[in-house]
């Protein structure tokens, strides 16, 4: 069991102009009965133009876990719209929060994109969920994407929930509050 509480983590970046960089601030994976709670994540960047570069600021891949009370502001400083255009199991771009994989809850998270894409056809998620059939649930969110284009194409989303069907298998996803502007 793993608590990881109360980080700030910022200012994070990597500079190369055409790597498929990836930037994150908690990339985490657990066992069974883990919380991540209170963190506060911003301003990570990347200067990539990469159809495959990522900036995230958790990134999930398996266990079972509680993600609550995180607040996440990503996208200024990043010009390039970063990533490639959308798919289902699409885990590049700008996230707020990336859940690959895992059994988890996602309660009272506020999680803001912002800034302006001048060029590129890469996506912006407040919350990227490419799971499948994993029980998630996701309770009391602010998914917030101010994200614009300024010579860019791509697509900004509040949430992307994966699946086979309209009503996905094992999916609980109710009280959020979804914006997106951009």
């Amino acid at each position: 069991n793993h608590t990881l509480s109360q980080n700030t983590i910022f200012n994070l970046t990597n500079t190369n102009t055409t790597a498929a960089t990836v930037v994150t601030g908690i990339q985490f994976t657990g066992s069974t009965a883990n919380v991540v709670e209170r963190n506060l994540i911003h301003s990570l960047t990347v200067a990539t133009n990469s159809a495959t570069a990522e900036v995230s600021g958790i990134r999930i891949t398996g266990g079972t876990s509680i993600y609550r009370n995180n607040m996440i502001a990503l996208g200024a400083g990043i010009s390039n719209a970063i990533g490639a255009t959308p798919t289902n199991a699409g885990s590049n771009g700008i996230n707020g929060i990336n859940e690959a994989s895992g059994t988890n809850s996602h309660f009272h998270n506020s999680i803001y994109i912002g800034g302006t894409a001048t060029a590129g056809t890469g996506t912006s998620y407040s919350f990227n969920g490419s799971s499948t059939t994993s029980t998630r649930s996701f309770r009391d969110n602010i998914f917030f994407n101010a994200r614009t284009n300024g010579g860019a194409t791509g697509k900004h989303y509040a949430v992307k929930i994966n699946g086979t069907a309209a009503n996905p298998c094992g999916l609980t996803i109710n009280n959020n509050v979804y914006f997106t502007n951009g």
